[in-house]
């Protein structure tokens, strides 16, 4: 069913979309159509489950360098091997003005891209502790990341 305004015809009938492409093809120019068309396109792909969870991991991992260089600042600095998860997250949030994403899948995002250099561990007092491994070379890590970081 079409309703008429003074400019404007709706249709309420989604199932006919041959129609409106021939009433907004009187009204915009072809390339305008195609445009229109292709974003709908783009936005309905982007909105599947499984693409928004890739874009999502892609996001975190291209900002994984920071943190890496981050972290590897705070246990070289601090001349220590091992802080609490809660130390850790502080000092993070603190002295970045800006946290984009979940800091606690950023860390294990990070563990899993490079297993041998960090990783958590429970503490007896049931504290999560956060670890490195001195001995990693820095620079293969790095390289690692960036890696991952240009795969996806």
């Amino acid at each position: 069913m079409w309703y008429k305004n003074d400019r404007v015809r709706v249709s309420t009938d989604v199932n006919n979309d041959d129609d409106d492409d021939d009433d907004l093809a009187d009204i915009l120019s072809h390339d305008l159509l195609a445009t229109i068309k292709e974003r709908e396109l783009k936005v309905l792909e982007e909105n599947k489950p499984e693409i928004s969870l890739a874009k999502w991991r892609k996001q975190m991992i291209s900002r994984l360098p920071k943190l890496f260089d981050t972290l590897l600042f705070y246990f070289q600095s601090s001349k220590r091997t091992v802080m609490t998860k809660v130390e850790l997250v502080n000092m993070i949030i603190s002295n970045q003005l800006e946290v984009v994403d979940p800091i606690d899948e950023q860390l294990r995002l990070l563990q899993e891209l490079a297993p041998e250099w960090v990783y958590e561990k429970t503490a007896s007092s049931g504290d999560i502790l956060f670890c490195v491994n001195k001995i990693s070379s820095p620079e293969l890590i790095r390289s690692r990341i960036l890696e991952a970081n240009l795969e996806n």
